[in-house]
């Protein structure tokens, strides 16, 4: 019941009416909570809980104190009404001050008095009640007072419309004035209508009284009694106001008949008002607002607003400010009083309103009631006192939007109904099972309804709710029955063609796809010009098959067409301009000009605001896309605030299982991936393939591709190389099996696979897949395209390791060509292959033309406002590598120092990284022989390194030995010994471990022992390295030599003087094969040789 007229509107019976509540999925759940220890309030009240029942059927009743607060806490999104004795009271309430949950608190007595005081203790408390009766009107007002909070009014910024295209706009107010239009279209059918009064029995639950007035609705109303039955029962007027409050499509279809007689008896109301002599009328009407309601008049001032119901107001000011000084006593609304001015000649039928005299029985004389499509200019918001006045101007604008709405639809199909036109407006507005519920009705009805059209919606409604296989079965029906049509609609059965065609495309059959959309867009240019809206839809559509197929030229070709036509037809503003701007983004994102994609998404986004402004799946699926580029860009925490906004809205109108929500779980995994949060973006991306499992057939692309996601974050996070690539087989048997002509992909799929190969140092293997790779898409793509690079880096990185530096350049220059003919010279790809060809001639020795190639990277990255924090420090850290090696000590660590502090600051997840700058500046440190801050780095490096990487002990045992060299340097054996054991320790630690790190350790073990004369020691480390690297060289390889020399100088010292000369000679034979005549390690061995054998 509206809340102005608690006190106004009274019923014919004695008995005040208490209405049922019948909450919608929207609305907040309202739990009645009685605390009733020993049961006191049923017991002394007689008729307590059969009158709470009357009002609400959600009532909980608690005896003892702990257990009430535990269900209290339990609650999460129901909102609670307390019912408390006031002896009780004194007890509970401090125990509930803070829980949110409760958000009115009622107490019931039989001595008010005695307790009034408590009504000041806590802002919730509503009031003191010592009467059933009084208790009930108090809950049933606040629950008005929450119900109305549920988009009481809707807004349309009316600025150019008369210029834009409205086909495509979605919003409350359109759907408002579409019903009323709706509504007058129904046929006079008086035994319908009383037959469809009767499902509306169940809005009065177990309320006898209300189940009563409905039969007596259904036996004794007339038509022209509609505004007396609306005004007289509060709870039909509750009904209806709550339906429209909440777009109730099914509950205001089966009460179509009485709305439609109460819009016409309005009608005919006013009529006598227009020819009356009164030109000038004003009316009032106070409201209690919340805050965010009060702030959205304030931000919509000047625009023009709909009530979403049957506005009541009162012709006496008094009147309306009753209201607002005894409504309730709780300080959380603000006093509003709406002054609302109608000039009823300039006005006419735009705007309908009735006065109502009718009878004594309706004590309301100075109420005016308007039709639900009344509309109102917001003109101005004015403080007066303790109030706000709001004030409204009536005007006729929302006549003239619906019928430009209706108009701009009728471009796009003529000669639609109004009553299609609003089912498939509340398609648009996302409301996808109250669509396919009323076309349902509409299908059954008939009422001389284009039935091809009806289904086609039922269809369109099932494709948004992701129901393919049922989408596609109504399309398959309406198609038929246009097709069988005398003549046949072939003009129409385009429309239909194209929705299959999508069908299609969505379950991974592109080229059927393709044949559908070719077949509609011969019917189009048939009928339509090459200009029409049509025409373009038809062109995304073969544009989005052939980017499916990574031929991006040509999807580019169709989309550049598609927004041309749409731009000249639409007159630049309309939703499928903004589909074609993402549409284009997607391009660009694709050949990697991520500002050209970004700028347009965001023009696409401007749109998709001004036409959905309470949200959106488009606006959800654009900011998936803003999302994406800024993960490109390796904006990782504005990526993923943006994608978790997405799925947030999505959310709203999917299910958690649903299709489209899997683009944000990818985007949240991809992100999580790069951040090294391996764990998380596994369990998302697993996550997105059962739902893709669940809704495809058992080949898709969307499959093949996240089970390459799979495989790469088992491989590179998880290095579960059997894991990975059991994934990426699958995904590549799925491709050859389902796609086998699509080589683009299964190229990308075979690279994949490469790397796993490379990770386990099969270079060979690795690089014989990347080169099969690559003749796949040079065969595909007929010429160098730039999703080659990926490709070409990988095999320029395995030439790199296996030292074949002048193919790894070949390779890179090649990459660079690519990059140079698709992107601007400062795009950061073509920086990552300049850095690329700086470490190949690093490894050249052409340390000049490495800085050089390094120093170009720098500058595309150090644009203005670059966000490229890591890419630039691994710049600077191959810089000081080669500094390094030129000895040029002081620019080594100041570029170390500036890679350090850019990862420290920007790359907080990429810990592996920055130990390498603190070994670095350790090593450099030590060549400088600042051996205490070489230390200090070492011990900072191992620090990280133990944090974050503890599963890289080969990188800490560096760390350790080169500290145990320092202290070696400063003939500090003891500590040098200790660093140098810990090394073995660790090693022996991790096995199976790698012969040449321990081989290191064993060696300097043996040194620093020899040098402190512990000849034994020294002599048992020798042994076991020569052993090991018995083990893993060849047999005359030089090292051997080495280690046998080394064991006979220990035997040298313990004056063991034949087997220091058995293994000199055993050295020498080595030496003699594989060091040339005059070397000084073959001399010094055979110096010694000849001075034992005197």
């Amino acid at each position: 019941m509206d809340v102005s007229s608690v006190s106004e509107i009274k019923s014919t019976d004695n008995e005040q009416q208490y209405e049922m509540i019948h909450t919608t999925k929207n609305e907040p759940k309202i739990i009645v909570l009685c605390f009733n220890p020993n049961n006191e309030l049923y017991k002394k009240t007689e008729g307590f809980g059969r009158r709470l029942h009357q009002i609400i059927d959600n009532i909980v009743s608690h005896t003892v104190l702990e257990s009430c607060i535990n269900f209290i806490r339990s609650i999460e999104k129901e909102k609670i009404f307390l019912i408390v004795s006031a002896a009780s009271a004194l007890q509970f309430l401090h125990h509930i001050t803070n829980l949110d949950q409760i958000i009115s608190i009622f107490i019931f007595c039989l001595n008010n008095d005695q307790y009034n005081h408590l009504s000041f203790k806590d802002s919730k408390i509503v009031g003191i009640y010592d009467e059933l009766g009084l208790l009930c009107l108090s809950i049933q007002e606040q629950i008005n007072l929450i119900e109305k909070r549920f988009h009481t009014w809707s807004f349309f910024d009316h600025e150019e419309y008369a210029i834009k295209d409205l086909s495509k706009q979605s919003s409350d107010f359109l759907w408002l004035h579409l019903f009323h239009d709706f509504l007058l279209q129904l046929p006079i059918n008086q035994q319908v209508k009383r037959q469809k009064i009767h499902p509306c029995h169940h809005y009065c639950g177990s309320n006898v009284k209300e189940l009563t007035l409905m039969d007596e609705l259904e036996e004794e109303y007339q038509p022209n009694e509609a505004i007396r039955w609306f005004m007289k029962h509060s709870f039909l007027r509750k009904m209806i106001n709550k339906a429209l409050r909440t777009e109730d499509t099914n509950e205001l279809y089966t009460l179509r008949y009485f709305l439609s007689d109460l819009v016409q008896n309005l009608r005919h109301e006013h009529h006598q008002i227009i020819q009356s002599d009164r030109e000038d009328l004003i009316v009032y009407r106070g409201m209690k607002l919340s805050n965010d309601e009060f702030n959205q008049l304030q931000e919509n001032q000047g625009k023009i607003m709909s009530m979403k119901g049957f506005l009541m107001a009162n012709t006496q000011r008094s009147s309306a400010l009753a209201f607002l000084t005894s409504s309730t006593r709780q300080t959380d609304f603000i006093s509003a009083l709406f002054e609302i001015e109608c000039n009823v000649k300039e006005v006419g039928d735009s705007i309908i309103f009735a006065q109502i005299t009718q009878s004594n029985e309706l004590k309301c004389q100075d109420t005016i009631l308007f039709n639900l499509n009344a509309t109102f200019r917001l003109e101005a918001i004015e403080k007066d006192q303790q109030m706000w006045i709001i004030k409204l101007n009536a005007v006729n604008d929302g006549r003239t939007i619906t019928q430009k709405y209706i108009d701009d639809t009728h471009r796009q199909i003529e000669d639609l109904s109004v009553p299609i036109i609003f089912g498939k407006l509340i398609c648009d507005m996302s409301q996808w099972n109250q669509s396919q519920i009323y076309f349902q009705h509409l299908f059954n009805d008939q009422h001389n309804e284009d039935l091809a059209w009806i289904q086609h919606s039922i269809g369109q409604a099932y494709y948004w709710k992701g129901e393919l296989n049922e989408a596609r079965i109504y399309y398959d029906h309406a198609y038929q029955r246009m097709m069988q049509s005398e003549p046949a609609r072939s003009k129409d059965s385009a429309i239909v063609l194209s929705d299959i065609g999508e069908i299609l495309y969505l379950l991974g059959k592109y080229e059927e796809a393709y044949d559908f959309h070719h077949q509609a867009l011969t019917i189009r240019k048939k009928y339509y010009p090459s200009n029409h809206a049509y025409i373009a839809t038809s062109l995304k559509n073969i544009g989005f098959v052939y980017y499916r197929q990574k031929k991006y030229d040509e999807a580019f070709v169709c989309f550049k067409q598609a927004l041309a036509i749409r731009e000249e037809y639409y007159n630049s503003f309309h939703v499928n301009i903004a589909t074609s701007l993402n549409n284009l983004g997607y391009i660009f994102m694709n050949r990697r000009k991520y500002d050209e994609a970004l700028d347009y998404y965001q023009r696409a986004m401007s749109i998709y605001n001004k036409c959905y402004p309470s949200g959106h799946v488009y606006i959800a699926s654009t900011l998936n896309n803003i999302s994406h580029i800024f993960y490109r860009q390796d904006k990782y925490d504005e990526a993923l605030d943006i994608a978790q906004q997405a799925l947030t809205m999505q959310n709203k109108y999917h299910s958690f299982d649903h299709i489209d929500i899997t683009t944000s779980l990818i985007n949240i995994g991809n992100i999580k991936y790069d951040q090294e949060k391996y764990d998380e973006s596994l369990e998302l991306h697993q996550q997105v393939l059962a739902i893709e499992m669940k809704y495809y057939s058992s080949g898709h692309l969307d499959i093949v591709d996240i089970l390459n996601n799979i495989g790469d974050t088992q491989l590179n996070g998880k290095e579960n190389y059997d894991k990975a690539l059991r994934f990426h087989q699958q995904a590549l048997t799925m491709l050859k099996t389902y796609y086998p002509s699509y080589y683009a992909h299964i190229a990308m799929t075979i690279n994949y696979i490469g790397n796993i190969y490379y990770k386990q140092r099969k270079n060979n293997e690795a690089l014989d897949l990347y080169d099969q790779a690559l003749k796949m898409q040079e065969q595909y793509y007929l010429s160098d395209h730039i999703d080659m690079i990926s490709i070409l880096d990988n095999i320029s990185y395995i030439l790199r390791v296996q030292k074949k530096y002048d193919d790894a350049l070949l390779v890179c220059q090649r990459s660079l060509t690519i990059q140079q003919n698709h992107h601007s010279s400062d795009h950061k790809e073509i920086s990552n292959t300049l850095k690329n060809i700086g470490i190949i001639l690093y490894k050249q020795g052409k340390y000049d033309e490495a800085f050089d190639f390094h120093q170009r990277a720098l500058n595309i990255l150090k644009t203005p406002h670059s966000s490229n924090y890591v890419n630039i420090a691994n710049n600077y850290y191959q810089i000081a590598k080669i500094r390094i090696l030129q000895k040029k000590y002081d620019e080594a660590i100041n570029f170390c120092q500036q890679a350090l502090e850019i990862h420290e600051k920007y790359s907080s997840f990429r810990h592996k990284v920055i130990p390498d700058s603190l070994m670095d500046i350790g090593y450099v440190k030590c060549e400088q022989r600042k051996f205490d801050e070489a230390i200090d780095y070492y011990h900072r490096t191992i620090a990280k390194l133990e944090e974050f990487h503890p599963d890289k002990y080969i990188s800490i045992v560096v760390c350790l030995e080169n500290i145990g060299m320092i202290w070696k340097q400063k003939r500090s054996y003891e500590r040098s010994i200790e660093y140098f054991g810990k090394c073995l320790k660790i090693i022996e630690a991790n096995r199976p471990f790698t012969e040449v790190t321990i081989i290191s350790t064993l060696l300097a073990l043996g040194e620093v022992h020899q040098i402190r004369g512990e000849y034994d020691l020294s002599l048992a480390y020798e042994l076991k390295c020569f052993l090991l690297r018995e083990k893993v060289l060849p047999s005359n390889h030089q090292d051997i030599g080495e280690s046998l020399s080394n064991i006979g100088q220990c035997y040298d010292h313990l004056h063991q003087r034949k087997l220091a000369l058995d293994y000199y000679r055993r050295a020498l034979v080595i030496y003699e094969q594989c060091l040339p005549y005059g070397h000084q390690a073959r001399s010094d061995i055979e110096l010694k040789i000849e001075q034992l054998s005197k």
